[in-house]
């Protein structure tokens, strides 16, 4: 079936040639073809020129004087520009005949190619329930990633669903698993958030390349008017028997009654960690979400924890923070002392980028080993305060943001760690605001109510990211 780049191919090819021309006369030989009345397509039609040519999806819009000419190819459609003269043959279905002399021809050997005439103002964004096409900036990670939420189908299943995403067919869906490294049977739930990206800028590229090279002829499937596509000779997979990449055998499955091909090499499906970063405000309670994810026996790292450990003596970064902070941070047994360093650096930018500076490297090196030593495990976690402010979100497949409100976040400061209200408000503000983590994140927690409910919430969070549909809320 002819797919966005081909359907782009017919649409460009047919505004070249044909633009402001007027048609004098209509020959219905297949009425069903249409899916209006072939008198009314007919008359309407008559005296209207070809003014602008647009594709949504695998349709062609073909805007008149006054009415819109939808045309879809289907399988076999195809349109030629031929001479009156020329013999038709049977699979010749519908003959437009030009102000210049010129006949379209519309050609479908199996008749499943329709066309229908709609108002000028048809709303083609939600036209036919299409997903936003592939080069929209709509269509991007986030939107991929709440499309995909409580859903398991394959990867290849949910590029053909043209509610997704609209445009992509069976072969340019094999050859953007191939570019992503995806298998086209994995499940869509166990994408992370760098596949997702990845499937974002690989089908962008992919269908440019495709576009420029006249789309892609297999079989029997031509573009308009003379103009053969070339990608074919790009694919990597579809249809191929030797990857092009690593050599070995290509292989086919069915999916959801499509022929799927792909590379078992480079497309190696290994049990992959997902991981996953947990972040907040001051007093927004994610720490005891970590606590309630390792009663799951769940693996956390505590970047916190590994702050404090760069701090004590036997380490090289603590010369360096005494260094730059004096020994005025120290206490009587030579410690530094957190709530000192923290008083010194709390009200200067400079002097928490310095800080930072040092204990980052530290921590950052800690969670790589953390990562190393939990490969096998599926799902890992890491308590990062400051995931956006050190830029490490980039580190994490998923990011969960716990929140609550600022006024439950000062009483747990003020309850819990002997800050004041004012000093606890302080602190709020010096971090990234609220809005800004919950533009960012991939799951939100909001705890302002009891630990039961936190508790099920965290359950709901571990239900989504292994791919489990949520009940309910």
């Amino acid at each position: 079936m002819p797919e966005l780049p081909e359907v782009e191919t017919v649409v460009r090819t047919l505004e070249h040639q044909i633009q402001g021309r007027e048609i004098e006369d209509v020959a219905v030989r297949t009425p069903m073809i249409l899916e209006c009345d072939p008198d009314q397509f007919r008359k309407t039609l008559i005296g209207q020129h070809f003014r602008t040519f647009e594709r949504r999806g695998k349709y062609l819009l073909l805007y008149m004087d006054s009415v819109l000419f939808l045309s879809h190819l289907r399988m076999e459609g195809k349109y030629y520009l031929q001479a009156p003269e020329e013999p038709l043959d049977r699979h010749i279905h519908v003959i437009f005949q030009l102000d210049d002399g010129r006949q379209l021809r519309y050609r479908d050997t199996r008749k499943f190619g329709r066309m229908n005439l709609l108002p000028m103002d048809t709303d083609i964004l939600t036209f036919h329930g299409l997903g936003p096409e592939p080069f929209w900036d709509s269509f991007n990670a986030d939107y991929i990633r709440e499309y995909c939420k409580g859903r398991k189908e394959p990867v290849k299943s949910l590029l053909l669903d043209q509610h997704f995403v609209a445009g992509i067919g069976n072969i340019y869906a094999d050859e953007i698993c191939f570019a992503c490294g995806i298998r086209p049977g994995r499940s869509c739930a166990r994408m992370t958030k760098k596949d997702r990206e990845n499937l974002v800028t690989e089908t962008r590229r992919i269908l440019t390349r495709a576009i420029a090279a006249g789309g892609t002829t297999i079989r029997s499937y031509t573009s308009s008017l003379g103009v053969t596509g070339r990608f074919q000779l790009e694919c990597m997979v579809h249809e191929q028997k030797v990857c092009k990449v690593c050599g070995n055998e290509i292989r086919m499955k069915w999916i959801g009654g499509r022929s799927s091909y792909y590379c078992p090499h480079c497309q190696h499906e290994e049990e992959f960690m997902k991981k996953v970063a947990v972040t907040g405000t001051i007093g927004s309670g994610k720490s005891t979400v970590s606590i309630l994810l390792r009663r799951r026996h769940l693996p956390v790292f505590d970047a916190d924890h590994y702050s404090r450990i760069c701090m004590h003596r036997d380490q090289p970064v603590y010369a360096e923070i005494v260094k730059t902070f004096g020994t005025e941070i120290l206490d009587d047994h030579e410690e530094i002392d957190r709530k000192m360093l923290a008083s010194t650096v709390f009200s200067s930018e400079e002097k928490r980028h310095a800080l930072n500076g040092l204990v980052h490297p530290f921590v950052l090196d800690g969670l790589q080993k953390f990562f190393d030593s939990h490969e096998k495990d599926p799902l890992v976690f890491a308590e990062i305060p400051l995931l956006y402010e050190a830029g490490w979100e980039k580190y994490f497949d998923e990011v969960l943001v716990v929140t609550c409100s600022d006024e439950t976040a000062v009483k747990r400061l003020v309850e819990y760690r002997n800050f004041t209200e004012e000093d606890a408000m302080a602190r709020l503000r010096s971090q990234i605001s609220k809005e800004q983590q919950l533009a960012e994140a991939d799951y939100i927690i909001h705890n302002d109510g009891s630990l039961k409910e936190l508790n099920q919430a965290v359950g709901a969070v571990l239900k989504e990211l292994r791919g489990v549909k949520r009940h309910g809320a």
